[in-house]
């Protein structure tokens, strides 16, 4: 097992809102983390997610607001050690 992160920066000039990383293995969700961005020119945050050896294949982290609009994604593959 080994962890993987999500570092956003986001800049939020009107009041408190709410973002999630949603985590994302073949087109089905393993967890979602929400958090809080307070009014700032550059709010960073991170979330860690534990892969197990098992979980080979597509994975995408979303960044969405509190209504589910997707604000970012980055999607990657893990692949079998060679």
């Amino acid at each position: 097992m080994d962890s993987l992160y999500c570092y956003t920066k986001i800049e939020n000039l009107g009041k408190k809102m709410e973002v999630r990383h949603v985590w994302y293995y073949e087109n089905q969700i393993m967890t979602q983390v929400r958090y809080n961005v307070k009014k700032s020119n550059v709010y960073r945050s991170w979330t860690k997610k534990t892969i197990s050896s098992f979980q080979i294949g597509n994975w995408r982290v979303e960044v969405q607001d509190r209504n589910g609009t997707i604000i970012g994604t980055k999607k990657f593959k893990i692949k079998k050690p060679s």
